[in-house]
């Protein structure tokens, strides 16, 4: 590659490309993997091309929810990895993401990621490199193609036309765009609905980030349903109970006193502590 300025689209890897194999505690589900470290990187990169290497520029995101992050480049094909040190350019808190530089010995050297993630509490590790094959000319500027194509992002809580106005409208779209919780269509969420049991129980197993699948023995829980392997996930954790030793009644309301049981569950299961304060709460409408 002659030397200059390129930019080039971004390629990630849960596994380790030599190996094939996981190199963290994580998931051994590589879909799920590729999936979440896809989401940590964005599509584009700059890369600085001179005779000494590669100067490469790329941006992390969802960056509020990362802490010790190490990059790593391979030094040649194949062989091991060297820790490199970075610089940060620039942070965005609009966009959660932080643009980060460092050298490489060539464009498209496999860079290794280790970092903290505070919403799965673990360390992940995966791997990323650059397209060779779709370098361009430029100028420069991780945003500059979106501005040529004056390209808009829309992401899915911006599709819910139903909430405009509503009084919970921005705590709406932040939960649906992370993957919390999901509209009833596509431009619908039904916000003044009844939560259930079934519904809050998966809230809280794609808050956790964890690898969750498998089969749920309850006799009422249809294992085809969304929410069957997060009832199982829950249950197999000490998170929640079934109303009796066989049923789970996925589909009736989550009560306010079930709620609040299910959630200090849940911390105790995560190792949150919960502050202890002395409180005289309404109890009207709450189970004696």
């Amino acid at each position: 590659m002659a030397n200059g300025t390129y930019t080039m689209s971004t390629v990630t890897s849960y596994l380790n490309p030599d190996t094939g194999t996981t190199d963290d505690s994580g998931t051994a589900n590589a879909e799920l993997g590729e999936g979440m470290c896809r989401s940590a990187v964005y599509e584009k990169a700059v890369v600085e091309q001179t005779d000494e290497g590669a100067v490469i520029t790329m941006r992390m995101l969802l960056y509020s929810n990362l802490s010790n992050i190490r990059f790593a480049v391979q030094t040649e094909p194949k062989g091991g990895y060297e820790d490199v040190t970075y610089g940060i350019l620039k942070e965005s808190s609009s966009n959660d993401s932080a643009d980060i530089k460092f050298t490489a010995p060539t464009a498209d050297s496999y860079v290794r990621v280790q970092m903290y993630v505070a919403p799965m509490g673990r360390d992940v590790c995966f791997y990323w490199n650059c397209d060779l094959s779709t370098a361009e000319i430029s100028e420069g500027s991780l945003d500059e193609q979106d501005e040529k194509e004056e390209i808009t992002a829309e992401e899915p809580g911006d599709k819910l036309t139903e909430i405009n106005g509503h009084w919970a409208e921005s705590e709406i779209k932040n939960v649906v765009n992370k993957g919390l919780f999901s509209g009833t269509t596509e431009t619908t969420f039904d916000p003044d609905s009844t939560m259930t049991r079934g519904m809050f129980v998966t809230v809280l197993g794609r808050l956790s980030g964890e690898d969750i699948s498998g089969s749920c023995t309850f006799s009422d829980v249809d294992n085809s349903k969304y929410y069957a392997p997060y009832i199982a996930w829950a249950n197999e954790n000490g998170i929640v109970n079934g109303m009796s030793e066989t049923s789970f009644s996925p589909d009736s309301p989550v009560t306010c006193e079930q709620a609040a049981i299910i959630l200090v569950k849940y911390a105790a299961y995560k190792g949150t502590a919960l502050e202890t304060k002395s409180i005289s709460p309404s109890t009207t409408g709450v189970s004696e």
